[in-house]
């Protein structure tokens, strides 16, 4: 199946769990925000529901070992959402809807390379949703996951010319809030502030943060390189339909 033309696969699943918490009438009565009270079964009663939603697409099927790597992530963030559920020390709203959708987007340097783009966002009682990102940037033909450094040739210093694309769009001073808490401008030479990426037909994405929470989601932080402009130390071997002439 071409890459560009796919079916949505989508797996779901809401699940409904109770939790009981027993008192003596002479104490407090059942906290509200959290649990009702049975009067039946002198508890406090609380009730929430979890919808696990998830994506991916279904052309992975005919690449068994890109399909195992991304179904290896999503069951991670699955089990790491379901594991906090089991916390004892949280504390969920009482009735608030509980869920981890993950959805992503498809871009493409051609048939072969092909990135998705993940995008987690999950509510697990806190003040507000959070959300994540997590990227996979393809070679088809290979069946192999591409890292930053796989797209550029052995002997490149590429982040040499990333960083001034990052200084433009995010800032300096914004450095460590978009990249990282243990990132500063001069880190950028670390390969690992580049995790997050993907690829057009004619530029290089990088995408920042990798994780948020607040009150306001306004889209992720993308800075866009030209590919035109990395094109003397791209790796031939999968760009090679690179034309710059126009």
């Amino acid at each position: 199946m071409h890459p560009t033309k796919f079916l949505l696969t989508l797996l779901t699943a809401i699940l409904i769990f109770s939790t009981t918490f027993t008192h003596a009438q002479d104490e407090a009565p059942c906290d509200e925000r959290i649990a009702t009270h049975d009067a039946e079964a002198n508890a406090c009663v609380q009730t929430n529901t979890i919808t696990l939603d998830l994506h991916y697409p279904d052309w992975l099927t005919a690449y068994p070992t890109l399909l195992d790597s991304v179904q290896d992530y999503l069951s991670a963030s699955r089990s790491n959402f379901l594991l906090y559920m089991t916390d004892e020390y949280a504390t969920f709203p009482q009735d608030r809807p509980l869920f981890l959708e993950i959805t992503y987007e498809q871009t493409a340097f051609s048939e072969n390379i092909v990135s998705l783009i993940f995008i987690e966002f999950y509510d697990i009682g806190g003040l507000y949703p959070l959300d994540e990102i997590h990227t996979f940037t393809f070679d088809l033909e290979h069946e192999r996951v591409l890292t930053i450094t796989d797209l550029f040739t052995a002997d490149s210093d590429f982040t040499a010319l990333l960083i001034p694309h990052l200084i433009a769009d995010i800032g300096a001073d914004d450095i460590s809030y978009f990249v990282g808490d243990n990132f500063t401008v001069d880190d950028l030479d670390d390969v690992n502030a580049y995790a997050n990426f993907a690829v057009t037909e004619d530029a290089l994405i990088l995408l920042y943060p990798s994780f948020r929470s607040g009150p306001i989601h306004a889209g992720m932080m993308r800075v866009e390189i030209p590919l035109s402009e990395l094109a003397g130390i791209l790796d031939t071997r999968l760009f090679s339909t690179l034309n710059f002439e126009n």
